[in-house]
C-alpha cells in the first residue's frame, strides 16, 4: 500500500496535467451526459490512469521510443487483451478483455499521447490498425481481427456497395471490380487513410452505427452516426444515414409508428436533413396506399392531415409534395375504379395546387380531352363544354388533342350543311376550318379531316354546276393534305370540266 501511495504522490502533478486532456478525450468518445454514461467514463478514465500510473512505475516516460512502443503493447496486452469482439466498446475493453481493432487503436493512441509518442490511425476496410512513430520505426500495431487478403476486401467493398445501391446511387449499379472499387472508396474510407485522434473517435462511432445498422437497431444507428457527425463530415457518415432513414421509413406495425415519431423528431431537431423527408414521403406513400386500397378514405385523409400537422408550418414545399403524392395515388385508385368524377376532382386539385407543373397539366389536357370524347357532344353542344373546360384550364385552347377534336367535330358539321345543300352555312364554317388548322400539326387525324371538309364542299359546288369552285376546293385541301391520293385522284378528274 505504501510503495502504490508513494507512486501516486510521485506522478500526480503529471497525472493532474493528463486527466484535463484525458477527460477531453474520453468526452469525444462517450459524450453521453446521461447517469449511466457518465459512471462508464468515469471507470474508463480511472482504469487508463491506473494503466499509466504503472507505466511510470515502469519508468517508461524516461526510455526511447522504441522502449516506450513495446513497454504500452506488453502491458496491455498481458492486462487486457483476453477475447476479440466486434461488438466491444471501452468499458468491456477494460472490465472484460474484450476488445476489438478500433477499441485497441483508442487504447494504444491515449497512451501514446501520455509518454508522447507520435502516431497516427490508419484505416484498411473493416480494420483500423496504430502506427506508432511514423516519421521513424513505422511500427504498425493492429487488432487481432479479420485477416486480409484481396479475395476477402474485394466481398467487403462488394457488400458496401450493394447498400449504396439502396440508398445513394440507385441508379448506378456496378458490375464491375473497377466499377466497385471506385465507388467504394468515394462513400468509405480510401485504403490505408491515416487519422488524428478526433478522426479515429468519428470512426469509432461510424463502426457502432455500422454495426446496429446490421443488427437492424435503426435508432441506434441514428445516434451512433450523430456522434460521428459532430467531429467530422464524411460521404460514409451520409450514405449510412441515408439507408437507415430508408429502412426506418420501411418499418411496418409498432415499430414504423415508432420509427415514424422518430423521424419526425428528428427532422425537428435538424431541419435541414437531406434524408428524413424523402424517408417520410415513402412512409407516407406506402401507408396510406394500403388505406386508399381497402377504399378506407376516412383514414387516409386522416393519415394526410397526421403528417401535415406533425410537421407544422415550417416546410411548405414538402406539406405542398405530401398533398401531391395523395392527390395523385387518390387519382391512380379512382381511376382504376371507373370514378371518373373523383379523378376530376383530384386532377383539378392537382392542377389549381401547381398550374405550371407539366405532369399536372397533361393530367388535366388529357382528362379534359376524355370527358369531351366521351361526351358524344358536338356542335354547340361540345362548343359550351369546351367553354367551360378552357374557361378552367386555359392552357387547353392550344392542348394538341384538343384542336384536332374541335377540327373533327367542324369537318363533320361542314359535311351536314353541304349534303343538306346548305351552301351559305357550310361556307361559314369552312372558314371556321381554316382559321383551325393553322393550330394544328400536320398528320394522319388533320388529314382525315381536310378531305372530309373539302371533298363535302367540293361535292356541293360540282352539283350546284360550279365546277370551277368545285376544282379550287380539292386543290385549297391538297395545300394541308398534299399526299392525300383521293383528293389526286379528285384533281384529275374536276380538271376535265
Amino acid at each position: 500500500m505504501s510503495r502504490l501511495l508513494l507512486l501516486i504522490l510521485l506522478f500526480l502533478p503529471g497525472l493532474t496535467l493528463y486527466a484535463d486532456a484525458l477527460d477531453k478525450r474520453i468526452a469525444l468518445l462517450l459524450p453521453d451526459e446521461a447517469e449511466s454514461r457518465q459512471t462508464e467514463r468515469q471507470y474508463v478514465k480511472g482504469k487508463l490512469n491506473n494503466l499509466i500510473i504503472q507505466l511510470k512505475a515502469d519508468r517508461l516516460d524516461r526510455k526511447n521510443t522504441k522502449k516506450k512502443i513495446k513497454g504500452i503493447t506488453e502491458r496491455v496486452t498481458a492486462l487486457f487483451l483476453k477475447r476479440y469482439s466486434k461488438k466491444a466498446g471501452l468499458e468491456e475493453f477494460f472490465r472484460k478483455g474484450q476488445y476489438n481493432d478500433v477499441t485497441l487503436a483508442l487504447v494504444y493512441a491515449l497512451l501514446m499521447e501520455e509518454f508522447e509518442v507520435p502516431w497516427f490511425a490508419m484505416v484498411d476496410h473493416w480494420s483500423v490498425s496504430l502506427l506508432a512513430d511514423p516519421s521513424g520505426k513505422k511500427q504498425q500495431l493492429a487488432g487481432a481481427g479479420r485477416k486480409h487478403d484481396r479475395a476477402i476486401e474485394r466481398g467487403y467493398r462488394a457488400e458496401y456497395v450493394q447498400m449504396l445501391n439502396l440508398t445513394v446511387l440507385p441508379a448506378q449499379r456496378p458490375t464491375t471490380t473497377e466499377g466497385i472499387d471506385s465507388l467504394y472508396y468515394v462513400y468509405h474510407y480510401r485504403a490505408k487513410e491515416l487519422l488524428d485522434f478526433n478522426q479515429l473517435a468519428a470512426y469509432w462511432h461510424y463502426e457502432r452505427a455500422l454495426s446496429a445498422y446490421y443488427y437492424r437497431d435503426y435508432l441506434l444507428t441514428v445516434r451512433r452516426l450523430s456522434l460521428a457527425k459532430q467531429l467530422e463530415e464524411r460521404l460514409a457518415f451520409s450514405a449510412l444515414e441515408q439507408a437507415t432513414y430508408i429502412q426506418l421509413a420501411n418499418l411496418e406495425g409498432d415499430d414504423g409508428q415508432q420509427s415514424l415519431f422518430y423521424l419526425f423528431e428528428l427532422w425537428n431537431k435538424d431541419p435541414d436533413n437531406r434524408y428524413i423527408p424523402s424517408a417520410l414521403l415513402t412512409t407516407f406513400i406506402h401507408e396510406t396506399d394500403v388505406l386508399i386500397k381497402s377504399d378506407n378514405d376516412f383514414l387516409a385523409g386522416e393519415q394526410l392531415y397526421n403528417f401535415l400537422d406533425s410537421r407544422g408550418q415550417n416546410q411548405p414545399a414538402w406539406r405542398r409534395e405530401l398533398k401531391e403524392l395523395y392527390y395523385l395515388q387518390k387519382t391512380r385508385h379512382s381511376a382504376v375504379r371507373g370514378r371518373y368524377d373523383e379523378v376530376r376532382t383530384y386532377v383539378d386539385s392537382l392542377y389549381h395546387m401547381e398550374p405550371d407543373n407539366p405532369v399536372f397539366r397533361q393530367l388535366a389536357g388529357d382528362l379534359s380531352l376524355w370527358t369531351l370524347r366521351s361526351s358524344g357532344a358536338s356542335g354547340v353542344e361540345l362548343k359550351e363544354q369546351l367553354d367551360v373546360i378552357t374557361t378552367r384550364y386555359p392552357f387547353v385552347k392550344g392542348y394538341k388533342g384538343m384542336n384536332n377534336l374541335v377540327l373533327a367535330d367542324l369537318a363533320k358539321e361542314i359535311r351536314g350543311h353541304y349534303e343538306a345543300d346548305q351552301g351559305y352555312e357550310g361556307d361559314n364554317l369552312l372558314l371556321q376550318f381554316r382559321n383551325s388548322l393553322a393550330s394544328t400539326t400536320p398528320g394522319r387525324r388533320r388529314a382525315t379531316w381536310v378531305l372530309t371538309a373539302y371533298l363535302a364542299a367540293s361535292n356541293y359546288y360540282f352539283r350546284m354546276r360550279d365546277y370551277r369552285q368545285a376544282l379550287n376546293l380539292i386543290k385549297e385541301g391538297l395545300r394541308y393534305s398534299p399526299e392525300d391520293d383521293y383528293l389526286l385522284h379528285r384533281k384529275e378528274v374536276l380538271e376535265k370540266y
